[in-house]
């Protein structure tokens, strides 16, 4: 490419040369077709993938001294590593992983301590050293694995004086100290890779060297799972992935062994090729194709090899790190598995569930496909069973079930992808299964077992307000609304009711008669345009498929609409103005829609991401037919 006065056709008063032949450097402007052409050809056309510089940082290590040193590795481009900054202090044994912004390690010996349970942290923007993210949940700890999606990293395993067998996660994109998952087995020396769902860590030590890859869905707390079998058994090894396929390269005495296996299928791992060298107590971490591996024992060689990982074969030379480590942690802003998916203006949130707690999902309403990771719940706060609203820009969720008991938190987080929950304030009784009416600028929500309805204002930070009372007790009903009136079903009061009751939501007072479903339900969910309500599913004795609508700003009874694809209970539902879709329930991952203006069955949208777990999430929107 030459320089040029109109390089992107922007007219400029001197010639401007493109750094890096475009490789990490975007290119803004408006292009000729030829220019796209001819530079796509060349493999040198700005994108997503080339457009911006792939920032690996291998942290910390040994060689054979404790060190604090990051060095940075520009993944697109082969070369050497230069000097990034430093962790807080010396970092050796450690585990890191990423978001596409931040960088985080811990779990290491540190500062000189034999085990530490320190978290810090650093934005990949610039150079510069490492700050206090917070603490691990449970033992300190070195020598675990790490793997990460855009938002949630999780730490595994390690050795504390013996192995370890904990899995702790944090919030990439918040500070704090992690939160318990769930357990493994206990060991040690093992690597670990993800894909937005999974993340996977084979091998290690448990007494003897293992050949045991396991896995977990990220966004579910819980224990492992078998996947398969590395080729060799081994620890000490490197892992690294592509958003379909993990590799294990290296390991225990010095091997060279690369293996893979496809993320979204258990089963063994298959020969990829060898390493350039034999290697353990090394690190790798991946761009957005190639993966990489660097450092070796002890600090005995500066070598970083490299994989296309979509195309299995021996590795070869990608230059030398800065200075030669061994038990660094590693990560890399251009990972497949931490870039966001992408979003459409009318998003929808499934906030929290059982085997889902804490964890929030999301949809792109007006497509189809499967719920995907959005963010996290604070675990300060309930983690299943709450009840969910929404302005055009800010989602509250009401109480819910910790990990006990029930509470009375409130919280909230805006429509970006990968933040955690932070407090609003608390109802006047803690209380789980509400159900919340809410427009742009109020959310009024139930109590489970009482008449009272409390009301908050969406923008303003506070503990609700007394609204007024329901004409009977509401447990485990639902509600909808317009931009005026919110219309609740009671649910379960002594026995299945159909009884429909109705508020101005601008103004307070108690609920006045509406009208009735077409069937007697409780646990059901609730969605709405702007001018028609529906009811769907919930429980009569047996899982219902019935859906049922109603004219918000005309009092009767529910007519009916059509049937859920699967009759299910305790599901959650979300909308925009035109298309309402239901999500997950009892035994079931599906999420199916409607189109809200007509009436008919259910259509298949796509999955929650695990069945039989997905029951107890609370949905709501930033386009439901309240804003």
């Amino acid at each position: 490419m030459s320089d040029k006065r109109y390089q992107g056709n922007i007219i400029r008063k001197t010639p401007v040369t493109p750094a890096n032949g475009f490789s990490d450097t975007p290119a803004p402007g408006v292009w000729s077709l030829a220019e796209a052409l001819t530079y796509t050809k060349a493999g040198i056309w700005p994108s997503q993938a080339n457009g911006a510089a792939q920032i690996g940082l291998v942290m910390g290590g040994e060689n054979p001294s404790a060190t604090d040193t990051v060095q940075k590795i520009i993944v697109n481009t082969a070369g050497n590593a230069t000097d990034y900054g430093d962790l807080l202090a010396s970092g050796v044994r450690g585990a890191g992983f990423s978001n596409s912004t931040r960088a985080i390690f811990g779990a290491s010996s540190y500062g000189g301590t034999t085990y530490s349970n320190v978290i810090q942290y650093k934005a990949f923007s610039s150079s510069g050293n490492f700050a206090d993210f917070g603490d691990l949940s449970n033992a300190a700890r070195r020598n675990g694995g790490g793997a990460s999606n855009y938002v949630r990293g999780l730490f595994y395993g390690g050795y504390d004086g013996s192995n370890v067998n904990h899995i702790d996660y944090v919030t990439i994109a918040s500070t704090g100290n992690a939160a318990d998952f769930g357990d493994g087995t206990a060991r040690r020396f093992m690597a670990g890779c993800a894909s937005t769902l999974r993340a996977l860590f084979g091998g290690g030590y448990e007494g003897t060297q293992t050949n045991t890859i396991d896995y977990v869905t990220i966004s579910s707390a819980g224990n492992m799972s078998d996947f398969g079998d590395l080729t060799v058994a081994r620890s000490a090894l490197a892992g690294f992935a592509s958003t379909t396929r993990g590799c294990f390269a290296g390991g225990s005495g010095g091997q060279n062994v690369i293996d893979y296996v496809t993320i979204a299928s258990t089963g063994n791992a298959t020969d990829f090729g060898d390493m350039t060298r034999n290697a353990y107590e090394h690190v790798g971490f991946a761009g957005t194709t190639l993966g990489l591996m660097a450092g070796n024992t002890g600090g005995g060689t500066n070598a970083i090899d490299q994989v296309t990982i979509a195309s299995a074969g021996n590795a070869t030379d990608f230059g030398d790190l800065a200075e030669a480590v061994g038990y660094a942690g590693a990560c890399c802003s251009a990972t497949g598995s931490v870039q966001s998916p992408d979003v459409s203006a009318a998003i929808g949130l499934m906030m929290g569930g059982s085997n889902m707690r804490y964890s929030i999902q999301f949809i792109n309403i007006a497509t189809t496909g499967n719920a995907q990771a959005f963010g996290d719940l604070n675990t300060v706060g309930g983690g299943s069973i709450g009840g969910a609203g929404s302005s055009s820009t800010r989602a509250v969720y009401f109480g819910g079930e910790p990990l006990s008991g029930n509470t009375n938190t409130i919280q909230y987080t805006s429509y970006s992808i990968g933040n955690r929950t932070s407090d609003f304030g608390d109802m006047s009784i803690s209380s789980k299964e509400t159900a919340v009416m809410d427009n742009e600028t109020r959310a009024i929500t139930t109590i489970r077992g009482d008449v009272t309805l409390e009301y908050i204002t969406i923008a303003s930070l506070g503990n609700t307000t007394d609204f007024g009372d329901h004409v009977g007790n509401i447990d485990r009903g639902t509600a909808t609304a317009s931009a005026t009136r919110g219309v609740l079903a009671q649910g379960y009061s002594g026995a299945y009711t159909d009884t429909l009751g109705y508020v101005t939501i601008a103004s307070t007072g108690n609920t006045s008669d509406f009208g009735n479903l077409s069937v007697a339900r409780s646990d059901l969910t609730a969605f709405s345009s702007n001018t028609r309500g529906c009811y769907a599913g919930g429980y009569t004795g047996s899982n219902s498929n019935v859906i049922d609508y109603i004219t918000i700003a005309s009092t009767g009874n529910a007519t009916d609409f059509g049937d859920l694809s699967v009759a299910r209970t305790t599901l959650s539902s979300v909308s925009s103005g035109t298309r309402g879709a239901t999500c997950g329930g009892s035994s079931t991952d599906v999420i199916d829609y409607v189109t809200i203006a007509s009436t008919g069955n259910a259509t298949d949208f796509g999955d929650m991401p695990q069945s039989n777990t997905t029951q107890y999430n609370s949905g709501t929107s930033n386009a439901h037919g309240g804003l």
